[in-house]
């Protein structure tokens, strides 16, 4: 057989200078990706940087929210300028009848036990759809017990009122027996304004918390 000529076939040139330039632009290709991996890297942690400096702003802002709670708001008047406008006289009101308000709070303090704190909604129950709370308010008066009581003013002018104090028939059905301590079933009962700007928390509410009495309204007869 006759012996045929090999054939060589090159790719890629073979000089030395060729193989320098590949070497040239593969050490370009990973210093390259070096480069975007240390951006990556320090993109990555000044983001989450960021992230935990906002988390601290809003963990900060909302804890100060929570402290300054609803219960150390002073109690303020939301009419602004109507006593004025109704002092100058060219303005009358208008007349209505009688409108009962009920005491929104009513909390108890005991003399002899002057840290005791009386449990909250007693009458509370269990209802197929849920706790429910009952608006009865715990009223309890004796030499060592006192209650206080504390009203909110729904409407302009509601706090100038009459204090009326209404007792159940000693027979009616209550979640707790009515009793009247005194002779003939009557009793004598002071009562004094208390000095709070605020809403009486009957959760810390004792002897020793109690507001002061500001100033003595009177005595009522029950009976």
């Amino acid at each position: 057989m006759e012996d045929l000529p090999e054939e060589s076939i090159s790719l890629l040139p073979l000089d030395n200078h060729s193989t320098s330039g590949l070497r040239l632009g593969k050490k370009s290709d990973d210093g390259q990706r070096k480069s975007w991996s240390s951006f990556l890297l320090h993109a990555v942690v000044v983001i989450f940087a960021a992230e935990i400096a906002l988390y601290l702003y809003i963990s900060h802002t909302l804890g100060g929210l929570l402290d300054n709670s609803s219960k150390d708001i002073p109690l303020q008047s939301a009419y602004m300028g109507l006593e004025d406008l109704y002092r100058t006289g060219r303005n009358t009101t208008t007349n209505y009848p009688p409108i009962a308000n009920t005491p929104r709070i009513a909390g108890r303090v005991s003399k002899s036990q002057p840290k005791k704190v009386f449990p909250l909604d007693q009458h509370r129950r269990l209802m197929p759809f849920g706790t429910v709370s009952s608006f009865d308010r715990r009223v309890q008066v004796t030499e060592d017990i006192h209650t206080l009581v504390q009203f909110r003013a729904t409407d302009f002018g509601m706090e100038r009122c009459a204090l009326a104090l209404q007792l159940p028939h000693l027979d009616a059905r209550l979640p707790e027996p009515f009793v009247l301590d005194g002779i003939n079933n009557e009793v004598m009962l002071d009562v004094c304004v208390i000095d709070t700007p605020k809403p009486l928390d009957l959760a810390t509410l004792s002897w020793m918390t109690r507001p002061n009495c500001a100033r003595h309204v009177g005595t009522l007869l029950g009976r």
